[in-house]
């Protein structure tokens, strides 16, 4: 009877761990993919010659008063 138990505990073991990776690679990959993404926007905007200014004001105002 204990040995049943204990086989029946460890295939749980297994399933949770074959389900966490399946569960958590996808997101280590999709998030390694969007960190290059990020890596890649920035070199190229650091290799842009003329910097751009940020407009810290409200998107509406922004949009009302155009220079």
């Amino acid at each position: 009877m204990d040995f049943t138990f204990f086989l029946h505990g460890r295939l749980i073991v297994i399933e949770r761990v074959i389900l966490g990776v399946f569960l958590v690679l996808p997101l280590l990959i999709v998030a390694f993919l969007f960190s290059d993404e990020l890596w890649q926007d920035h070199l190229r905007q650091t290799r842009d010659a003329a910097p751009r200014r940020v407009d810290w004001r409200h998107p509406l105002r922004s949009l009302l008063h155009r220079h």
